[in-house]
């Protein structure tokens, strides 16, 4: 056993519980060779350890088709976040807990503002959201979405209007901090930018 990683033993005498864990739990690599520079998969096939080779196989399998869906989601403009939270924004109603809806569901108060306006609402937010998921404050109208017409992320107030931006950030995930206030907008006494916490749904 010399030089062997936890699962290369776990193969070698046939433990698939334990196996499993290390996979799903420790974070154990399949495909590592450690010392002995053999990967677990094929000790497991020398020792016919034919219940551990399954183990590994199916955990293969199931990453790789989470990773294929990872890609998806980002070819598809699905977020690869679930919830959002918000933390210190010098605008108090913008603080709290977001959740992510779909492109389809355009925010109340963006159509509002495009009412105002007399702006077509539809056309309007396709051009700018262009089918990306967005997060909508769960006790207010406060929404978070990727403004695909100038690459930023934005950050809105209840009453619709733009409170924060953030640049070069990725379109399928709002940035967790870098975000700017608006210079027309009153961001509060003491000026502090919002923190993001994200939920992330699926792999990261």
């Amino acid at each position: 056993t010399y030089g062997m990683t936890p699962l290369q033993r776990m193969a070698s005498n046939n433990l698939a519980v334990a196996a499993r864990i290390l996979l799903e739990e420790g974070g154990a690599d399949p495909d590592n060779p450690g010392g002995c520079g053999v990967a677990p998969m094929e000790i497991a096939r020398q020792s016919r350890a034919e219940a551990v080779a399954e183990v590994i196989r199916q955990y293969k399998e199931t990453r790789a088709f989470a990773a294929a869906d990872f890609a998806m989601n980002r070819r598809n403009g699905q977020s690869l976040v679930g919830a959002v939270q918000v933390l210190n924004a010098g605008v108090a109603a913008l603080n709290g807990h977001y959740q992510v809806r779909a492109a389809t569901d355009v925010p109340k108060m963006f159509a509002a503002v495009c009412e105002q306006q007399g702006w077509d609402t539809t056309e309007m937010w396709g051009r700018l959201n262009r089918g990306k998921d967005w997060f909508s404050h769960t006790k207010n109208g406060s929404y978070i979405y990727h403004n695909s017409s100038d690459s930023r992320w934005w950050m809105d107030g209840p009453d619709g209007l733009g409170v924060y931006v953030a640049e070069k950030a990725s379109p399928n995930s709002p940035p967790g901090n870098n975000w700017k206030a608006l210079k027309n907008y009153e961001v509060g006494d003491n000026n502090s930018l919002p923190t993001l916490l994200l939920e992330h749904q699926g792999v990261v």
